[in-house]
């Protein structure tokens, strides 16, 4: 089957400031340099008892620059942009590829340090005349009355009285806990708000100024959650993440006047479980309904579940498709890199399970990164899966192998170990699980390489449920085009001759209830093309032909490919499409056809 997609979130890398305390002592130095990088440089260093940054900024340079400087007393910088080398106490710096000309660095003094200089400094090999590049407690940098890197001796006799409604402000130097805030001045409030949708996010951040004094520069930091990964930002402040301190810090791009706000907003993307806790999707149906048609999870808009189902009369669908992300990191995703498991679809499922209904989830597909591949081992591969598994709440799971992968021995090896692994763990804590294995077929049935994948679950101990058989595109095993419903019925029945081979102890009547059937609704591809004229069609009629089988034979699944195209093409046309059958029919007429099956059995049994 085809995985949609029609969501794409873009996410980036955001380059600002990092954190300046409210009251600082600073020194700009304007140079004309010569270098090829640009024709003026402004050099800034700010600190106090906890921190010291500097940052570099260079008029419409391009990247490609290099900033020298050495560190003559004191600990080598933590820089949070741009790549580091550090050769004793030289530290050279060069621009990450999406930085231009703005470099910003800080190093953590944890309030110990008590001096700090750095000398030398060069961009491009040339000489930077800074003026106040050196920090030290008491030295000739003009310190302001009250001295805020001396903090007043606290009276013994007076211990200060905790207001509990006030938590500890963190220090600027230390980290955040998830959702924890810091602002760099007090008369600073700082408010947060995260909206989650599903496959990306978005932090939007308030910062009022509730004192009477304008602040001519301001920051405030946000604790990071582990699963989130802030990209793009946009408002009244830059946006940074500075993942030592597992934070994000806001650097404010104009001075804060008395009682003004400034508000800022970082886009997110959540990249899989991770330890979120499990979304509040209502609890899976005991039973598991015999028909079951697929929807594409990562179409757009995003599927009503409920909505379909009390149109169509289908209570379970099977939602695909999850695979890895494009990277190769066996990150968990629906139907794209960009569309995250983190809330997407939780609603809609938690409607649907309110009406009476439910899901299953289906890994792989015919694109994508195919988790098999990406995990190196069954058993971080059986932890990706059941991240998945906990994060719904699902106790049926389907895995649809197509494509290359189908030949990848070894893959095809990790996952039925990992599905060994699942269902152990799940009979240990008492839990069922439903698998059903979906694979390619032929009017003929399953070809060579299904058999293969099956029989690495069969070889693994792993114990299908279901071994449902595409039974599209069948291309020149197809006997007439013109009766492609038949062929659809006859692909299940040689399935279930074949099934034979694989579980010889079962009878006919426990292979039929292990065979599934998914049609492609409508016009198929045949032959390797379109087909010929209107043949090659699954018609409305053809599909209640296919239901009335599977009632006859007692299977366990009959499905179909998909709910998203059960619908007319425009002006009627007989054509391959992606958001259509090529049928003449009515709205669902399919989904209604498969409604009518309505076979159930214990999930796990």
């Amino acid at each position: 089957m085809r995985k949609r997609t029609a969501i794409a979130v873009a996410t980036g890398v955001v380059t600002c400031g990092l954190l300046v305390p409210a009251t600082v002592f600073a020194t700009d130095a304007l140079t004309n340099s010569s270098s090829s990088s640009a024709q003026a440089v402004k050099v800034k260093l700010s600190g106090n008892q906890w921190w010291l940054t500097g940052s570099v900024t260079i008029p419409g340079a391009k990247p490609g620059w290099k900033l020298e400087f050495d560190v003559k007393d004191g600990a080598v910088p933590q820089i949070y942009q741009g790549r580091t080398t550090v050769s004793g106490k030289h530290v050279t710096v060069t621009p990450d590829t999406y930085q231009g000309g703005e470099f910003n660095f800080g190093v953590d003094l944890a309030g110990k340090q008590t001096s700090y200089e750095l000398t030398n400094f060069k961009l491009d090999g040339k000489p930077v005349d800074v003026q106040g590049a050196s920090w030290k407690e008491g030295g000739s940098t003009p310190t302001p009355s009250p001295d805020p890197s001396k903090p007043p001796t606290p009276d013994p006799s007076k211990p200060p009285t905790p207001d509990p409604s006030k938590p500890p402000t963190p220090q600027p130097g230390g980290e955040l806990k998830p959702g924890e805030t810091w602002v760099s001045d007090k008369s600073l409030k700082m408010s947060a708000e995260f909206k989650d949708w599903g496959t990306s996010g978005q932090l939007d951040f308030t910062i009022t100024n509730t004192g009477t004094k304008d602040l001519a520069s301001w920051s405030a930091a946000y604790g990071l959650e582990a699963w989130l990964q802030p990209g793009d930002s946009w408002g009244d402040a830059s946006a940074t993440v500075q993942k030592e301190l597992k934070r994000l810090l806001l650097t404010g791009k104009a001075p804060l006047k008395a009682g003004a706000s400034a508000k800022v907003s970082v886009a997110t993307t959540q990249p899989g479980p991770d330890g979120r806790p499990p979304v509040d999707a209502g609890k899976p149906a005991a039973a598991w309904r015999g028909a079951t048609p697929f929807i594409d999870a990562a179409a757009y808009p995003t599927p009503d579940l409920a909505q379909i189902s009390k149109d169509t009369g289908i209570k379970q669908f099977v939602l695909g498709f999850v695979v890895g992300d494009t990277q190769g990191k066996g990150l968990p995703r629906w139907g794209s890199d960009a569309l995250t498991p983190a809330q997407h679809m939780a609603q809609q499922i938690a409607d649907l399970r309110k009406a009476g209904g439910d899901v299953a989830i289906s890994f792989g597909g015919e694109n994508g990164h195919e988790l098999a591949v990406d995990h190196k081992s069954a058993q971080e591969l059986a932890k990706t899966y059941q991240g998945i598994i906990d994060r719904y709440n699902i106790n049926k799971i389907d895995f649809d192998v197509e494509g290359s992968v189908q030949t990848n021995t070894a893959a095809n090896k990790r996952r039925a170990e990992a599905v060994k692994i699942l269902q152990d763990n799940a009979k240990k804590s008492g839990k069922a699980l439903h698998v059903s294995l979906t694979l390619p077929s032929l009017a003929t049935g399953l070809v060579q390489d299904g058999k293969n994948v099956l029989k690495s679950f069969t070889d693994a101990g792993a114990r299908p449920d279901v071994v449902n058989v595409m039974a599209m595109m069948m291309g020149q095993s197809v006997p007439d085009m013109g009766k492609y419903g038949d062929a659809v019925i006859m692909a299940g029945e040689h399935l279930h001759q074949q099934l034979k081979d694989f579980f010889p102890n079962k009878s006919d009547a426990e292979l039929w209830r292990m065979v599934g059937i998914t049609p492609n609704i409508g016009k198929n591809n045949g032959d390797g093309g379109q087909g010929v004229g209107d043949k090659g069609v699954v018609s409305v009629a053809d599909m209640k032909k296919i239901e009335k089988f599977a009632a006859d034979k007692n299977i366990g699944m009959l499905s179909m490919w998909s709910v998203g195209r059960d619908q007319q093409c425009k002006n009627g046309a007989v054509q391959f499409d992606n958001a259509c059958s090529g049928a003449k029919q009515e709205k669902y007429d399919f989904s209604k056809a498969v409604a009518q099956y309505t076979k159930e059995w214990t999930v796990g049994k």
